[in-house]
């Protein structure tokens, strides 16, 4: 009813005006989407690196000092890895094999962690035991 007494320019015009207004509030939410991406990069970026503590005073040193390496043996630590891997999987050891391992880097973003953990037990069909 009330749109068969405009004219074809006013509704031309008026079509108009709402795109513009509709692509306005796009343009709008997806500025303000981007603001919190940014946002959250910056949340979850490592933290500036820390002052070095003197030569000499660093436990890494003094563990040197007395004959200790502060480090274990790459063996062990992939033998140790591959168990604890086989334990939660409840498989064998020879069923699979690491390939590399990387330390986690300090600062890391923990939803990245937390979407990596997630994908890796999708993964290899790890089920949690809630029963037990």
């Amino acid at each position: 009813m009330f749109t068969e007494t405009m004219s074809i320019s006013a509704k031309l015009t008026s079509g108009l005006g709402l795109t513009i207004v509709g692509m306005g509030v796009v343009f709008c939410a997806l500025a303000l989407i981007s603001v919190a991406l940014d946002l959250l990069r910056i949340g979850c970026a490592a933290p500036a690196k820390r002052a070095l503590p003197e030569a000499g005073k660093t436990p890494g040193r003094r563990l040197a000092d007395a004959g200790i390496t502060p480090q274990p043996d790459a063996a062990q630590l992939i033998a140790v890895i591959t168990a604890a891997v086989a334990a939660c999987t409840h498989r064998s050891r020879e069923d699979f094999r690491i390939r590399s391992i990387r330390p986690r880097r300090e600062g890391a973003c923990l939803w990245g962690l937390a979407g990596r953990q997630q994908q890796m037990k999708e993964h290899t069909g790890i089920q949690e035991n809630r029963g037990r």
